[in-house]
């Protein structure tokens, strides 16, 4: 046999439904939007990094190059 459905609009476990999932979603779109703002931050140290590393090899170059004759 089937259950009687319970007393009450029978929207209301849908409408519980679908705020359940509003909510998933927004937190879902927040943990996203700080892991990508948290992957921006570390390829912009990344950059500066490589860029100073660069930098020092060039200049390490530089000086061998001044110090050494072919």
């Amino acid at each position: 046999m089937w259950a009687q459905p319970a007393l009450g609009p029978s929207c209301q476990p849908t409408t519980a439904a679908v705020d359940a999932i509003n909510t998933a979603i927004g937190t879902a779109g927040a943990a996203l939007t700080a892991r990508t703002h948290d992957t921006a931050v570390a390829v912009a140290t990344s950059e500066f990094s490589y860029s100073d590393n660069d930098d020092a090899a060039a200049t390490a170059f530089a000086v061998l190059r001044q110090t050494v004759s072919v």
